[in-house]
This record gives structure tokens, C-alpha cells and sequence, in this order.
């Protein structure tokens, strides 16, 4: 894993998340580092901010690397998670659960909006907000509390614009558990 960030403390607190899970973790300031990183060594991903300049260098330097935003999975969530009684296998188990209900709980969000059914809606965002909170998916998090106060609310034009944020939140969380999840 290649962990990219300009402020020194950023990397080294990521890189203490990472490693708790069992990674073994490079570093690098820049976009030009990580390119030049990427070019010596084949990453299984690369973490850093999504709307850094360096991920379209690293595609046109022949990196295959999944790269990770910060803002999808917060790893220190799941480094927390992996230090408990149960460890690595805690979360390897809610990693997979989360994985296996994405697929329905994006067709549950996008069913209820569909039939403006209020209850329905407000469930899952509720039931999701929770498992994002809990894997530390916090961007998810945060759509999923948009969609349910939007739900409640019945403001059904911004519900549905908001399943659309959140089904896409929930893929990103859902790539990024696979890559951190397994080490």
C-alpha cells in the first residue's frame, strides 16, 4: 500500500491504520513521489485524496493500483475494530457482510424512492448510515443522513437525487473495504 499525503503527520497516522491492519505501507508526499513509487513497485492500492492531481499520472505511468480516497473509509475505524478481542477476523466478518447487503440495499434505496414509500426509505438510509458509522465509511455516513432527514421530511425530488449520492457512496465504501479489509 502507498500511502500519499503533503502533511507528514497525515501519513504517518494513516500509515499507523494501515499497518495495524497488516499492511506493509510506503510513503510519499506527492503526486510526482507516487508516481515515481508506482514505477518501482506494483501496489495492491494506493491511498490518497480523490481529487489529487497524481491519480491521472498514476494511470499514465501504467500503475494498476486501486487508489483510495481519505474521505471514503476512514482505515483508523477499522484498525480500532481489529484491535478488539476478536481482531482481524471482526473485521474481516463486517467487512464481508457489508460487502454481500450492498447490491439490495442499493435497490431497497432505490425501490422506496421509487414508490416515494417514506418508511422504507428512511429504513435503509438508517440501517446504512449505521454500518457506514460502524466501518468507518463516513462520507456514507453523512449521504445516508441527507437521504433520511430528506425522507422524513418528504421532499421526494431531493430523496431521490440523494439515492443516487448515496448508491454511489456506497460503491466507493464498498471498494475500498476490499482492498483495506484484506491484507
Amino acid at each position: 500500500m502507498l500511502v500519499v499525503d503533503e502533511n507528514p503527520e497525515n501519513r504517518r497516522a494513516v500509515r499507523g491504520s494501515l499497518e495495524a491492519l497488516g499492511w506493509l505501507v510506503d510513503e510519499a508526499a506527492d503526486g510526482p513521489q507516487a508516481i515515481d513509487a508506482a514505477v518501482a513497485r506494483d501496489y495492491a492500492a494506493v491511498f490518497m485524496d480523490r481529487e489529487s492531481s497524481g491519480i491521472a499520472g498514476l494511470r499514465a505511468a501504467g500503475s494498476t493500483a486501486r487508489v483510495i480516497g481519505r474521505t471514503t473509509v476512514d482505515p483508523a475505524r477499522l484498525a480500532l475494530l481489529a484491535t478488539s478481542r476478536s481482531g482481524r477476523d471482526l473485521v474481516a466478518e463486517l467487512v464481508d457482510l457489508f460487502v454481500r447487503s450492498a447490491p439490495s440495499r442499493a435497490g431497497a434505496l432505490r425501490d422506496a424512492a421509487g414508490l416515494a414509500d417514506r418508511d422504507a426509505l428512511r429504513f435503509v438510509a438508517h440501517n446504512l448510515r449505521g454500518s457506514a458509522g460502524n466501518l468507518g465509511a463516513d462520507a456514507l455516513r453523512e449521504a445516508c443522513t441527507h437521504l433520511e432527514n430528506a425522507a422524513v421530511a418528504g421532499r421526494w425530488a431531493d430523496a431521490r437525487a440523494l439515492v443516487d449520492t448515496v448508491v454511489a457512496e456506497l460503491e466507493a465504501a464498498r471498494d475500498a473495504l476490499l482492498v483495506l479489509a484484506v491484507s
